[in-house]
């Protein structure tokens, strides 16, 4: 390989590299939703006037309570790929402390991988949805701290 190919190809490498980098930079801006995610959101089942309070870290970990059960999770949230314009939200359950939570069930949840989907209502309030763009959804869930 000559000068001028060598030349060639390493300016090629820092394009690349410099690419990727403003790719990433992007994938931090389009972040805003997981800054508005993380802090203390609560809700209220109507049916049985249960609390579940949901604690999101920016460090994509998450504690749940859910009336006796308490779990550690692990979160993914992926920027809206469709039309309705939800956030999926994937929650990987690390450990089920065990007890009975606000649906009445004792199963033990540990291993389990969830997914929902998000819709930002105002910087204070959101629902969590079962579909990514119509169907039954739940909520509003109340920020109730950072």
């Amino acid at each position: 390989m000559n000068y001028s190919a060598n030349h060639y190809f390493r300016k090629m490498r820092h394009l690349v590299y410099l690419l990727l980098l403003l790719g990433n930079c992007g994938a931090i801006a389009a972040g805003s939703a997981s800054d508005k995610l993380v802090g203390t959101w609560a809700w209220t089942r109507p049916a049985n006037h249960c609390t579940e309070t949901l604690i999101f870290r920016s460090d994509g970990s998450l504690s749940t309570t859910s009336d006796k059960e308490k779990t550690d999770n692990q979160y993914l949230l992926t920027d809206p790929s469709n039309a309705g314009g939800r956030y999926r939200l994937t929650i990987h359950v690390i450990k089920d402390y065990g007890g009975k939570d606000c649906v009445n069930s004792v199963a033990d949840d540990t291993g389990r991988t969830n997914t929902v989907y998000l819709e930002f209502l105002t910087g204070t309030e959101m629902r969590m949805c079962y579909q990514p763009a119509a169907g039954t959804c739940f909520g509003p869930l109340h920020k109730v701290g950072e």
